[in-house]
C-alpha cells in the first residue's frame, strides 16, 4: 500500500460517530453527530488487508485482498465467498500487489471484472479482465500494462497507485498510477530529482510525457469477445478519448495520460453526472519546511475539470515550488543555480531518464492540501494537522425516491466524501462550480480506509484496511424534512420533471422540484448532456427523440424506454436504483 505508521483502532459495530456537528438535523443542515452510525458489515468475517472494492446497483459487491491476491464477492442476503486468487509479486515489495478493482458498466451482461495490480512476473503493472461466473474468477486478458522499475533496480519501496473510477456517462476508465520512485531517501522528501539514481527520481516518470507513471490515466476499454486475445494497446483493447492532456500522435507523449506531475495518486472517484474527476494522492514525507530543501510534504485533493499537470516533483502544497539544490547538475549545468525556485508556469525536464517533452504545461493548483504540521492557508486549514493518508470518495447525490431508513440526507447533495486512511476521518467536500472548495465538514470514523464508496441503500461504505472488514456510515434521523433544501420546493412529496426544455436543452422542473434542482448543486462547466433528470421518471420525449435510457446515482444505467416525439414516457420503478440522469437518443 502506502506506508503511513498508525496503530489500529477497534471497531465497535453501530457505534455513533463523532465529530459531526452539535446542530441538530433541520433539512439541509449538517445533521447531529447522534444521527449517524458506525454498522460493521461482516462483523464474523475478516479479510487480509483489503485494499480496494466495488458496489454494483443490486447490493452486490467485490473485495481485493492486496498482498494475498484473493478476490471475494458478497451477494445481498448471502455470505462472503473468495472466488479466485490473483497472481501478484505481493510481498516483493510493500507497495504491490492488488490494488483496485472496478466491474463493467454492463456486468450483468458481461460479467466482466477489471482488476489493477502487478502481476507475478517483476517489472510492470497491469490491468486484465477477469469474467466472474459459476462463483468463480476466469479467462484473465490483459487490457494495459504499464512500466515498472524491477525489484533490486533501487530500493523496494516504490509508489503504484492503485485506483480505478469509470465516467459511466461515457464510459472511460479512469487509473490512478503512481510514480514507481522510493520515498524515504531525502532527496524524495523533498522532490525527487536525483539525477544519476533513477529509482530516485520522479522525473523519469511524474514529469514524464512519455511515461504512464505518476499520472492518472483514462482510456476506453474496448469490449472484445471473451473467446479473443488481443494485444493490449491502442485501437486493441481501448481506444483514446477526446480530451486527453496530449492527443493522439503528438511526439514524445502518451494519449492515456489524463493528469501528469502527481507522486501516489491512490484513489480517483469520477462524478459521471459533471466529468470530473476527484484524485486522492498521498504526498511527500517530508514534515516541515526547509529553508534549502524546500516546502513540507502535503497530502493533496485534485479535481480534474480538465487534463492537468499538478506539478510533482517540482511544486508541493499549493503550487510551492522547490529549489534547485547542489546535486542538481542537470539544472546547474543548465544555467539555474542553487537556491532558485522552479517555475511553475515554465517547468522543464532536463533529466536524463526523461524520454518525454523538455517543457511541460503549466501547474494546476490542487483544491485541498494539508500537512503534518497544518500550516495549509484558506479552507485547507480546516483539514488540521497529524499524519495524512489522502483518500478520495465519490460524489453524493441525495434521491428522494430512493425506499431507504438509512440513506444520507438531502445536505449531503452533491459533495463529496473524501477520506484519509490515516486520520480516521472523512469530510464532506462542497466544491462550487468552478471546482473550487467552499465548505469542509469533518465526520470521525474510527476507520482506516483505503476505498468509499456509496452503496443502493444510500450509506457510505469505508474499507477497513487495518481491521479487515467493511463498515457503513447510516444515517438514523429524520427522512422527512428534505423539503426544506432550496432546491426542493416545500410540501414536495414525490418530485418529478414534466417538459423538456430545448433552449437549455434539459428537463423543466416538475411541480415538486425547482429549476436549480436540475444542475443541483451547479456545476456550469460541465460536458452537456442530453438531459439531466434528478430524480425523473415521468416526462415527455422531445422533439427529434425516440427514446431515453437512464442512469442511477452510481451512473450506471438502470432502464431504457423507447417512444415517439411529444410522447409521455414513464420509466419503470426501481426502489434501489433511483434515477439521476436521463440522455435522450436520436434515431
Amino acid at each position: 500500500m502506502f506506508v503511513r505508521s498508525i496503530s489500529k483502532m477497534a471497531l465497535i459495530a453501530s457505534a455513533v460517530l463523532a465529530g459531526a456537528g452539535s446542530v441538530r438535523a433541520q433539512g439541509c443542515t449538517m445533521p447531529a453527530e447522534t444521527d449517524f452510525k458506525l454498522v460493521s458489515i461482516f462483523p464474523s468475517h475478516t479479510m487480509s488487508n483489503p485494499d480496494a472494492m466495488c458496489v454494483l446497483p443490486n447490493g452486490e459487491m467485490f473485495f481485493i485482498e492486496q498482498w494475498s491476491g484473493k478476490v471475494w464477492h458478497f451477494a445481498p442476503g448471502g455470505s462472503i465467498q473468495m472466488i479466485g486468487t490473483v497472481p501478484t509479486n505481493a510481498g516483493a515489495q510493500v507497495e504491490d500487489g492488488m490494488l483496485g478493482i472496478v466491474a463493467d458498466l454492463n456486468f450483468t451482461t458481461t460479467h466482466w471484472l477489471y482488476i489493477y495490480h502487478t502481476p507475478a512476473q517483476l517489472g510492470s503493472t497491469q490491468v486484465d479482465r477477469y469474467v466472474f461466473t459459476n462463483n468463480q474468477l476466469s479467462n484473465p486478458k490483459m487490457i494495459i500494462s504499464l512500466p515498472r522499475m524491477k525489484i533490486g533496480q533501487g530500493l523496494d519501496q516504490r509508489h503504484a497507485g492503485g485506483g480505478m473510477s469509470w465516467n459511466a456517462r461515457t464510459g472511460d476508465l479512469f487509473m490512478a498510477i503512481g510514480d514507481d520512485t522510493y520515498p524515504g531517501d531525502d532527496i524524495t522528501k523533498f522532490g525527487g530529482r536525483d539525477p544519476t539514481r533513477e529509482y530516485l527520481t520522479c522525473l523519469k516518470s511524474s514529469g514524464n510525457t512519455n511515461d504512464l507513471r505518476g499520472k492518472v490515466l483514462r482510456i476506453h476499454p474496448i469490449p472484445f469477445p471473451d473467446t479473443q486475445t488481443p494485444t493490449p494497446g491502442v485501437g486493441q483493447t481501448y481506444s483514446i478519448p477526446k480530451g486527453n492532456l496530449f492527443p493522439e500522435g503528438t511526439d514524445k507523449t502518451r494519449p492515456e495520460i489524463y493528469t501528469m506531475g502527481t507522486r501516489n495518486a491512490y484513489r480517483v472517484k469520477v462524478d459521471s453526472l459533471t466529468g470530473w474527476a476527484y484524485i486522492g494522492e498521498v504526498g511527500a514525507d517530508a514534515d516541515a519546511y526547509d529553508a534549502v530543501k524546500g516546502p513540507a510534504g502535503h497530502d493533496h485533493l485534485y479535481i480534474a475539470r480538465k487534463a492537468s499537470n499538478y506539478g510533482w516533483p517540482f511544486v508541493n502544497g499549493n503550487v510551492e515550488p522547490y529549489p534547485v539544490r547542489s546535486y542538481e547538475t542537470d539544472y546547474l549545468g543548465a544555467g539555474m543555480k542553487v537556491g532558485d525556485l522552479f517555475d511553475p508556469a515554465h517547468l522543464k525536464n532536463l533529466s536524463k531518464f526523461n524520454t518525454g517533452l523538455t517543457d511541460l504545461p503549466a501547474v494546476s493548483p490542487p483544491a485541498l492540501y494539508y500537512c503534518t504540521g497544518n500550516t495549509q492557508k484558506g479552507i485547507s486549514s480546516k483539514l488540521g494537522g497529524g499524519s495524512e493518508t489522502a483518500m478520495a470518495g465519490p460524489v453524493y447525490y441525495f434521491d428522494p425516491n430512493l425506499s431507504s431508513t438509512v440513506k444520507m440526507p438531502p445536505y449531503f447533495h452533491g459533495k463529496e466524501i473524501f477520506g484519509d486512511y490515516s486520520r480516521h476521518y472523512v469530510w464532506l467536500v462542497t466544491p462550487d462550480s468552478s471546482g473550487t472548495v467552499t465548505n469542509l465538514e469533518r465526520i470521525k470514523t474510527n476507520v482506516g480506509m483505503t476505498d468509499i464508496h456509496i452503496g443502493p441503500d444510500g450509506t457510505i461504505y469505508l474499507l477497513d484496511y487495518d481491521n479487515g472488514g467493511l463498515n457503513s456510515i447510516q444515517y438514523t434521523g429524520s427522512q422527512k424534512d428534505y423539503t426544506a433544501c432550496s432546491w426542493i420546493k416545500q410540501g414536495c412529496t414525490d418530485p418529478k420533471f414534466s417538459e423538456y426544455d430545448k433552449t437549455a436543452n434539459m428537463m423543466k422542473a416538475g411541480s415538486c422540484l425547482t429549476a436549480a434542482a436540475i444542475k443541483a448543486p451547479d456545476r456550469s462547466s460541465a460536458p452537456t448532456l442530453s438531459a439531466v433528470a434528478f430524480g425523473a421518471r415521468r416526462f415527455v420525449l422531445p422533439a427529434g427523440t425516440s427514446g431515453a435510457v437512464a442512469y442511477n446515482v452510481h451512473g450506471v444505467r438502470v432502464a431504457a424506454v423507447r417512444g415517439q416525439a411529444g410522447q409521455a414516457v414513464e420509466l419503470p420503478t426501481r426502489t434501489a436504483d433511483g434515477v439521476l440522469f436521463v440522455k435522450f437518443t436520436h434515431d
